[in-house]
């Protein structure tokens, strides 16, 4: 006879392990804000979205790193 256990240990098992889940969901919204990053260039340097809110200034790498970080942190929250 199966418990809730057993079950739940198997799902675990079959599915991706977390570190694999949470690099491809980085790189998900890393490319979304790199896209974001991209096209806020043309705008004015204080009307830049990404800037403002994660705090990094510097390249568009460096823009779409640091918004992806900030929203992968809360995939995973339980």
């Amino acid at each position: 006879m199966k418990t809730m256990t057993t079950t739940y240990e198997n799902c675990e098992r079959e599915g991706l392990p977390e570190q694999q889940q949470g690099k491809r969901i980085f790189f998900l919204f890393f490319f979304i804000f790199l896209w974001v990053a991209v096209f806020s260039r043309l705008l004015p340097r204080s009307l830049r979205p990404l800037a403002a809110i994660t705090g990094c200034r510097g390249s568009i790498l460096h823009e779409a790193s640091c918004a992806a970080n900030t929203v992968v942190g809360f995939a995973f929250m339980k």
